[in-house]
């Protein structure tokens, strides 16, 4: 058995063994068993997600879901719905399970060992893991001080085997929205550039309409955040019709779910409530900085999503904070990068958890 077990092990390829890992939010139920609180008196600011949930109207459309047949591999119904709600042709739209398969798609339709993709660092940590996963390389060019992009250096690492930059915008951790010159300085570069729109509904600004006139622009967005779908895993991509031809062939059949595709519709067409939510994460965002600002040795970064990146002093106080918000049941975000190690990020909550967070972080400091 051992002898079989070393065949099998040497067969898996290189570049995935002992591979750096994406690094996931730890769940609430761990976190419970570890300090013993309840998970009902948990406070999760970690993972950006929507403190107010779904549309009352995803659960009737979960339980009158279909769920014992296949969903439509073309996904007609979702991109039609889709169609409407942003007034943009379906032929250019692509459902998928979170834009994180999107992602990896991408991946395998463009890129082949060896090959080099832009990560603009600090940034969403998926590019990078999906690189490493395809055995690609990725030129990690590091962000100016403000986490501005710094368009000359990403131009200057532009090799014969770079295919794709990843932007993410507003950038996951930093908060970062990319300007319309920025995008278009790097489209006229002439590779595939993927802009990442997850958090677009916080803020207004997208680069979608710029689709009918480049071939090398694909936009993603999800339902993970403002309409408080993550654990359904459903997103959408925004690109050119021969790019949406190649990943429908070379996608999974059944990839959207009818159950998040039914979750999906329903939020488009409830998207006033959503939008009410939206409002409201945008105040509490207001009132996080506000009161981040205010206390000495903290510094918040603006941002456009849903979170708000903040240094402290130094290193060791990040963890320090870090440590004992975790023991009092408040989770929010750390970094294994050397650029963000005095830095942490808080997801906004509901009102009384911002406060919550903000009275446990004035005690520590």
């Amino acid at each position: 058995m051992e002898h079989q077990m070393d065949i099998i092990e040497s067969m898996v390829r290189d570049n995935l063994k002992n591979i750096l890992t994406y690094e996931p939010v730890e769940p609430i139920s761990l976190i419970s068993r570890k300090f013993g609180i309840p998970e009902n008196q948990i406070i999760k600011l970690n993972g950006n997600e929507n403190p107010y949930g779904p549309s009352p109207k995803v659960l009737p459309a979960l339980t009158s879901s279909e769920i014992s047949i296949y969903p439509d591999p073309l996904q007609r119904n979702l991109r039609d719905a889709l169609e409407k709600y942003l007034n943009i042709d379906s032929d250019f739209l692509i459902g998928a399970a979170g834009s994180d398969e999107l992602i990896d798609l991408l991946f395998k339709l463009y890129i082949y060992p060896d090959d080099s993709v832009i990560d603009c660092d600090p940034t969403f940590g998926m590019y990078s893991f999906c690189a490493r996963v395809a055995g690609a390389n990725v030129e990690k060019i590091p962000r100016k001080s403000n986490f501005d992009l710094d368009l000359d250096a990403i131009t200057y690492a532009i090799t014969k085997k770079t295919k794709i930059i990843f932007i993410s915008s507003p950038n996951n951790p930093t908060g970062n929205i990319c300007t319309l010159d920025e995008i278009k300085t790097l489209l006229n570069l002439n590779l595939l550039v993927v802009v990442d729109e997850a958090y677009y509904e916080f803020n207004g600004f997208s680069v979608a309409n710029l689709v009918n006139d480049y071939e090398n622009l694909v936009v993603l967005r999800t339902f993970s955040k403002w309409a408080g779908l993550a654990g359904l895993r459903i997103g959408y991509g925004i690109m050119p019709k021969n790019i949406i031809s190649h990943l429908l062939d070379i996608k999974s059949p059944y990839n959207v779910s009818t159950t998040a595709e039914s979750a999906c519709i329903a939020s488009l067409k409830d998207s006033k409530f959503l939008f009410e939510n939206v409002q409201k994460i945008i105040k509490g965002k207001e009132f996080l900085f506000n009161q981040l600002s205010s206390i000495s040795g903290i510094k918040p970064y603006p941002s456009g999503a849903n979170f708000i990146l903040f240094d402290l002093p130094n290193s060791s106080k990040a963890a320090e904070v870090y440590d004992k918000l975790r023991s009092k049941g408040i989770l929010i975000r750390k970094f294994n990068n050397s650029r963000l190690e005095k830095s942490l990020r808080v997801s906004v909550g509901t009102d009384p958890d911002n406060t919550s967070f903000i009275n446990a972080l004035m005690d520590i400091m």
